[in-house]
Order: structure tokens, then C-alpha cells, then sequence
């Protein structure tokens, strides 16, 4: 069993951004709760499923940024992710594409380890730092869940 299999499943999937041959970034919505599939990143902690997340005024799409399409995120509390690519949604998809970034739920069953941290705590901190700060606010956020092993 993968984390939140109630949520991550093919009917939740919304779109993806990336290259879709390319282990491409899953995007998924239920109601209120969102939340993303990341197959590939540079730093590895950041692979995995995203914490589910619950806001009623959540939304996605592509918008101009600085001249040019991007992904944007939204919440309450405003634009908390812009991403490198834009959004290409999953009504917009071949069936055949749809399977491809389906995948994206079985090779990523797992909780990515820096779920839910906010980048502007380590705006000030070089690589290294970066890191093991994510790590260590993980680890709190997972002893507080009791989902600490």
C-alpha cells in the first residue's frame, strides 16, 4: 500500500507539468484536497507523493510570469508554487498519454520525505544547509503525525 492510495488514483489526476516521457510531475484533486506526484528531482528526498493538502479556495493553471506560461498554485493564503513548466490538463490528453502519466502512481507509492516544508524558511541557507534543514523539518512533521519510522 502507498501513501494516501484514497486520493492518489487515476480518477483524482488533473494534469502534469514536465516532459511527459520524462517522468513528468502528476498533479491530483479531489474536492478540496490537492496534491502532486513528483517522479524526478534533483535532490532525491523531493520524489515521492506530496502530503495531501485541504483548501477550498485551491486553485491550478497556467499563467504569465514574468512574460512567460507557467504552472501557477494557489491557495488561500495565495500563489505558493510556480512551477518550470506549464500544466497540461488531463481532459486535454490522449488516452494513450493518460496512461503513460498514470504511471506516475505506481512508481511513486511512497510520501516524499521534504512533504509539506516551506521554501521560504530556507531562502538564507546554502546547498548543504538547504538539505539537511528540509530533512530535519521532515522529521518533526512525521513525529508529529506519528508516521516517524
Amino acid at each position: 500500500m502507498g501513501y494516501r492510495d484514497d486520493f492518489y488514483k487515476v480518477e483524482n489526476l488533473i494534469g502534469y507539468s514536465g516532459n511527459l516521457n520524462d517522468f513528468p510531475t502528476a498533479y491530483f484533486q479531489d474536492g478540496d484536497d490537492y496534491g502532486h506526484i513528483t517522479q524526478r528531482h534533483d535532490m532525491p528526498t523531493n520524489v515521492g507523493r506530496q502530503a495531501v493538502e485541504t483548501d477550498s479556495d485551491y486553485e491550478i493553471g497556467n499563467y504569465l510570469v514574468d512574460g512567460e506560461a507557467k504552472l501557477v498554485e494557489f491557495n488561500s493564503e495565495g500563489a505558493f508554487h510556480v512551477s518550470r513548466s506549464t500544466l497540461t490538463e488531463w481532459d486535454d490528453m490522449s488516452s494513450g498519454d493518460q496512461s503513460i502519466l498514470a504511471k506516475a502512481i505506481t512508481n511513486c507509492p511512497n510520501e516524499k520525505y521534504i512533504s509539506g516544508y516551506s521554501d521560504e524558511v530556507f531562502d538564507d541557507l546554502d546547498d548543504t544547509e538547504l538539505h539537511m534543514g528540509r530533512l530535519i523539518q521532515q522529521i518533526n512533521v512525521r513525529v508529529k503525525r506519528g508516521t516517524f519510522r
